[in-house]
């Protein structure tokens, strides 16, 4: 797709790492990588116990260790945490350091098309505030009474909104100008991405992640034996960056980074009732809860250990050996190649065309949706020849378990 309109949403990031890689190779950026990445628990909450603080990270940062590596979506989760932090700040003490949201957005607009998430956060506490300070006076909201509720008096939330209204002004700051937003809701819209790609998929059909699964089962039971102890912003957070969760598993980064504060909360006034002394005081009911809970992570993580025994880990995913061979192909001998290594044969071979890379699972240009042809080739489907005869393919470089 030669023609198509290319919208590099990360490419202040593209530069930062060629830099970085040119500079100081491949293991310095993977640990710049990480160390953003963990800066991000640092930077959602202060912890005021190291114990009530250890506990929530240690078991959020396993829960998303498979998500790790020199991956640019790793600046979404540092972004949001920054952007949490500033946020409630502001609320709780009144920080003027929010003024500086917009400018934070600008960068992040011109960093990863994921600033999206910036905007939903800012929206997500406007709208909470609004709805909280105006439920008091509607009858039907009575159910409000069984949650905490901290009201922001309506010069904050004013100010709320007009930090989002500017920071909204502040994405079209980039070399593709209001068009970011086409790539934006190119991808988010995709059915067929989401179909397709491992990283999109729902969470219930993605590979088995134990701890993960554990930080879910501990969090939610925390959650439901002191819902009323945790202010109603953090509750609707939680739920919402679940739901996303459910529906694409690449939002369980930020659902982790959002209820870590909440998390650090909810153990450390968890941790002072469950004591010795205190413990016979606690209801059946919750003592029942903590029984099935502590049994479901146990089950877990031998389940996950038994995994982790039998599985096969490839060493080397990408065809290096298979370089050598492609350099000496005519330029006219047409490739087709797998997905995933795309971006990797680019890398390494810049001057050859390749079938399909990494930036195009959403490209489409009226009839033509190279995406799709992908995989009626790799799935073998009836005519899949013609794709081949189409693009006049020669070679076809793929896993060796493909066929």
């Amino acid at each position: 797709m030669p023609t198509f309109p290319w919208i590099n949403h990360e490419w202040l990031t593209d530069i930062g790492m060629y830099l970085v890689y040119n500079q100081f190779g491949q293991q310095t950026l993977l640990l710049l990588a990480l160390f953003i990445f963990t800066c991000s628990f640092f930077l959602v909450r202060k912890p005021e116990q190291f114990l009530d603080f250890a506990f929530p990270v240690a078991l959020g940062y396993l829960a998303l260790m498979s998500f790790l590596g020199i991956r640019p979506q790793i600046l979404t989760v540092f972004f949001v945490a920054l952007l949490w932090r500033l946020t409630t700040d502001f609320l709780e003490r009144d920080s003027k350091v929010f003024y500086l949201v917009p400018l934070i957005i600008f960068a992040w607009t011109n960093l990863h098309a994921s600033f999206m998430a910036g905007l939903i956060v800012l929206t997500g506490f406007l709208l909470l505030e609004l709805f909280t300070h105006a439920a008091k006076q509607v009858k039907y909201f009575k159910f409000l009474q069984y949650f905490y509720i901290k009201e922001q008096p309506a010069k904050k939330i004013f100010i709320l909104a007009a930090v989002l209204l500017v920071s909204f002004l502040a994405t079209f700051i980039n070399p593709y100008g209001i068009s970011i937003y086409e790539e934006v809701f190119r991808t988010t819209n995709d059915n067929f991405l989401r179909a397709h790609i491992i990283g999109w998929f729902p969470l219930v059909l993605s590979d088995f992640m134990p701890f993960l699964y554990i930080y879910l089962a501990v969090f939610i039971s925390f959650l439901l034996i002191l819902h009323r102890k945790i202010e109603i912003n953090n509750i609707a957070f939680s739920l919402f960056f679940f739901l996303l969760s459910l529906l694409s598993v690449r939002s369980i980064l930020l659902f982790v980074i959002v209820t870590i504060p909440t998390f650090i909360e909810i153990f450390s006034q968890l941790r002072k009732q469950i004591d010795v002394k205190s413990f016979a005081v606690i209801s059946l009911r919750d003592k029942s809860l903590l029984g099935v809970l502590a049994t479901v992570v146990m089950f877990i993580f031998i389940l996950g250990l038994f995994q982790f025994s039998v599985s096969s880990i490839d060493a080397q995913f990408y065809p290096a050996q298979a370089v050598s061979f492609i350099k000496e192909m005519p330029p006219s001998e047409n490739l087709f190649n797998d997905y995933s290594w795309g971006g990797y044969l680019i890398w390494k071979i810049p001057e050859r065309k390749y079938f399909i890379d990494g930036r195009m699972p959403s490209w489409r240009q009226g009839d033509h949706f190279v995406f799709e042809e992908y995989f009626e080739v790799m799935e073998a489907k009836e005519g899949f020849e013609m794709y081949l005869n189409k693009y006049d393919i020669s070679y076809m470089l793929l896993r060796k378990d493909t066929i």
